[in-house]
């Protein structure tokens, strides 16, 4: 069993970090919500939903923090540069039900690696919303939301 495993397991706390830039969220739009897994209540938390959109950025391409993006200076921009990302997010339906914990993923190619490997999920599927895709359900019975960007 991984480190990160045992930590969720025990009530633990893991923060993973990989690299540091600076932007903010200028709006974001809901596309799509759904519930997922048929209703199916993942223990205390309950059923989940998904929520599926975009989120609209802007950032300063003279801030120190952005340097090593590359081409920023290419970017059409008035002083700022505006940009924006696929966002699908797995919440309790009812969030005061949850943990209050989000586990933000930043995909490589629109996997999500969080539900198979936390979850031990049965397939690696781009849009889980099967109970067989949640596995064991690890992260949803402790209440977390998990979010892709």
């Amino acid at each position: 069993m991984s480190r990160v495993r045992r930590a969720l397991l025990s009530g633990g706390t893991v923060l993973l970090l990989a690299t540091q830039s600076l932007a903010e969220v200028e709006r974001i739009d809901i596309r799509r919500r759904e519930v997922v897994a048929d209703g199916k209540s993942f223990g205390l938390t309950g059923p989940y939903e998904k929520l599926v959109g975009r989120v609209w950025f802007t950032l300063d391409p003279e801030h120190p923090a952005n340097a090593e993006i590359f081409d920023l200076e290419a970017a059409a921009t008035d002083g700022e540069v505006t940009f924006a990302a696929d966002l699908y997010v797995l919440r309790p339906s009812e969030p005061g039900r949850g943990n209050g914990t989000l586990l933000l993923e930043v995909p490589n190619r629109g996997g999500k690696a969080q539900v198979w490997f936390f979850d031990r999920g049965a397939g690696r599927s781009l849009d889980p919303r099967t109970v067989e895709d949640f596995g064991d359900a690890l992260l949803l019975r402790r209440g977390f939301t998990l979010a892709w960007l």
